[in-house]
């Protein structure tokens, strides 16, 4: 895997001692890659200065400030984002750019620390422990990087295609099925290298070295409609299109309905009839689209995106086939946006089905 570097001093010679005291900028401060998350970026600061990252940590933050018993992307506490731009030299934009946060107002309306945040793949933790899927990557990229590194991207639940190279994201390893944790990948003894980034931090597989899986489209409208709305959730600009946060809200909406327990709404079986497609066995109970893993989500928001092609004529052909009631297409969505507010209000009475 390349050279190690030793962990028991910095390249610049540094006791540990010296540097924990040390005020100025670190000796070696790569800054953040392109999208790069801010715990792949961290972990590869410990591992430039020849650190676990346990020890890296403890180091700079001290005991009382725990770095990893949390989701650092999304909660990064400010005396976190403060330190590494000190030490880094970087400015605090830059260092912010790096946390799930900058996707306030774009992919989420309001952030919060807790609960389910809108499109942003949650890592389910337990202390230091991880019993979700929250973080995907893509093995080609993760192998055409001269550094490896994680992308921001790979936290929103929507991605499910790498835009690079086009084949299925994944969400576990293939070869024990563990969840990706950044911060582990140097522990059981294992030299500490700038490719440790590319390996299971449970078996130590190259992830670089997974199977490639093409995905399967459902419908090369819904195909494309979903490629442009994955396009504009990347993009710094704040809306692409028609894919602004009102469109990203109604297609979420919509794949909440989709696995809608209730025996009269039957939305999803309807949109794969259509599509001539088979169903695929879903998790059990009510997860939000944040909660499931890859092939669910690929399933259902390739689903939801069917309607999206042709909102309100599908919605209305929905509602005549008595899939769905208009009052479960507004339930609990505070946000709607107008045009879709006014495509359910504009349905007609029930007694109309009746007598189609």
């Amino acid at each position: 895997m390349g050279s190690s570097f030793t962990a028991e001093t910095t390249p610049n010679k540094l006791s540990s001692s010296e540097f924990a005291q040390s005020r100025s900028l670190w000796p070696v401060r790569p800054r953040p890659l392109p999208d790069e998350l801010l715990s792949s970026w961290l972990v590869r600061l410990a591992h430039s200065h020849g650190l676990k990252v346990q020890t890296f940590c403890h180091l700079i933050f001290g005991r009382t400030l725990q770095v990893w018993n949390r989701d650092i992307d999304r909660l990064a506490p400010s005396w976190l984002l403060q330190e590494l731009q000190h030490r880094t030299g970087a400015s605090l934009a830059d260092v912010s750019k790096t946390t799930l946060r900058a996707y306030e107002n774009h992919l989420y309306r309001k952030f919060r620390s807790a609960g389910v945040l809108p499109w942003i793949l949650n890592l389910q933790m337990y202390h230091r422990k991880r019993a979700g899927f929250g973080l995907q990557f893509c093995p080609r990229c993760l192998r055409n990087d001269r550094v490896p590194y994680f992308r921001k991207s790979w936290r929103i639940a929507l991605n499910t295609v790498c835009p690079v190279h086009g084949n299925l994201l994944l969400d576990r390893c293939p070869n024990c099925g563990a969840s990706i944790a950044l911060h582990r990948a140097d522990m059981n003894g294992r030299a500490i290298d700038e490719q440790l980034l590319r390996c299971c931090h449970a078996c130590g597989f190259e992830l670089s070295n997974s199977d490639i899986e093409q995905p399967e489209f459902y419908d090369q409208h819904c195909a494309a409609l979903l490629a442009a709305a994955c396009t504009a959730v990347q993009s710094e600009d704040r809306q692409i299109g028609q894919w602004d946060l009102g469109r990203l809200d109604t297609l979420r909406h919509l794949c909440h309905i989709l696995t809608s327990c209730y025996i009269h709404v039957q939305l999803r079986p309807f949109i794969l009839r259509e599509l001539s497609v088979p169903d695929i066995s879903l998790t059990a109970g009510r997860l939000p689209i944040e909660m499931r893993s890859i092939r669910e989500r690929h399933h259902l928001i390739q689903v939801a995106a069917w309607l999206f092609v042709d909102i309100r004529a599908r919605i209305t052909q929905a509602w005549y086939e008595g899939t769905v009631r208009q009052n479960i297409l507004l339930k609990d969505f505070d946000h709607a946006p107008g045009w879709y507010r006014s495509i359910v209000e504009d349905l007609p009475n029930w007694r109309a089905r009746l007598l189609r």
